[in-house]
């Protein structure tokens, strides 16, 4: 005769078969590019990475490798730009077991400075006044020369992708969600249960993405607050349920982890911060020190 299985246990088995598979998105930043090192406007511009950091791709490759067990990578995403490319490439120098092709997303570019790129943030703090009216008030910003307004434009790279989306998921989507939102429903809807995704794209884009996954309101991406900020060939790990349109909570793994942040303490964080009327404090260890986040910038 057979034991018998308890009936408590039998559902717990049913339970978690039955549960939402879940999903998965590792995102990187290049690593140091020359323009990084002259402390250079990108944008738009192509770069190289320096010696440094075709090291730093290398090293995140090994990480990734030796965390391959867990971390199985089942799509490949890149920005366009050549820094992202090498950066990818000195990835996948470190597989034991290759990686799947990788597949070129456009609006994975990074945040456009138009009439600032190529140019030294040193030379823009010394002679322009908009320069801290940029750091002040990203979301309010526009250049008068050509009308361009930077966190607006990499907003609306793509309200059309989630709100094609949002009568599914039924998630609001206002306005304000533009071309970051595009990109992670496109991710979201590339990334099935149980699947993981890796994205190779860059700096200010990442800390817009993270917080457009979470549901949060961007307006304001990471000048005064260094909490989602990417130093170069730094991961970040996202999580969701299948069929859900925000991710549940994320951390960052490499260089240096840390615990998993949930969307509601998220959520709490940004309610604190607009109260007190300032973001909060963060520690310098954490992203290694100003020199280190102003070479994070753009």
């Amino acid at each position: 005769m057979r034991p018998l299985i308890p009936l408590v246990l039998t559902r717990a088995v049913v339970a978690a078969a039955s549960a939402p598979a879940s999903c998965r998105l590792l995102l990187v930043r290049h690593g140091e590019t020359n323009y990084n090192a002259a402390g250079r406007i990108q944008g738009r511009l192509e770069s190289e990475l320096t010696q440094t950091g075709l090291e730093q791709a290398e090293k995140l490759g090994a990480w990734v490798d030796a965390s391959s067990e867990a971390l199985a990578v089942d799509r490949v995403f890149v920005s366009p730009k050549r820094r992202t490319r090498q950066t990818l490439a000195g990835i996948e120098s470190a597989q034991r077991a290759p990686l799947p092709a990788a597949e070129v997303r456009p609006g994975l570019r990074e945040i456009e400075l138009t009439v600032w790129e190529g140019s030294l943030r040193s030379d823009l703090a010394e002679s322009d006044p908009r320069w801290e009216q940029w750091k002040a008030r990203p979301d309010g910003f526009s250049f008068e020369e050509d009308g361009h307004a930077p966190l607006t434009d990499l907003k609306r790279r793509g309200c059309l992708g989630l709100c094609a989306s949002a009568g599914a998921s039924g998630v609001s989507v206002g306005d304000s969600c533009r071309r970051a939102a595009e990109e992670w429903a496109a991710l979201v809807a590339a990334t099935p249960g149980g699947s993981t995704s890796l994205v190779v794209a860059h700096g200010a884009f990442n800390r817009v993405l993270v917080q457009t996954a979470l549901g949060l309101p961007v307006d304001d991406f990471g000048f005064k607050d260094g909490h989602y900020a990417f130093e170069n060939c730094a991961l970040v790990e996202l999580r969701w349920e299948a069929g859900q349109a925000h991710a549940s909570a994320w951390r960052k793994r490499y260089p240096a982890p840390s615990e998993w942040r949930s969307r509601e303490a998220e959520e709490v964080r940004r309610a604190r911060a607009v109260e007190a009327g300032e973001p909060p404090d963060v520690e310098e260890a954490e992203h290694g020190g100003a020199g280190r986040r102003r070479k994070e910038e753009l």
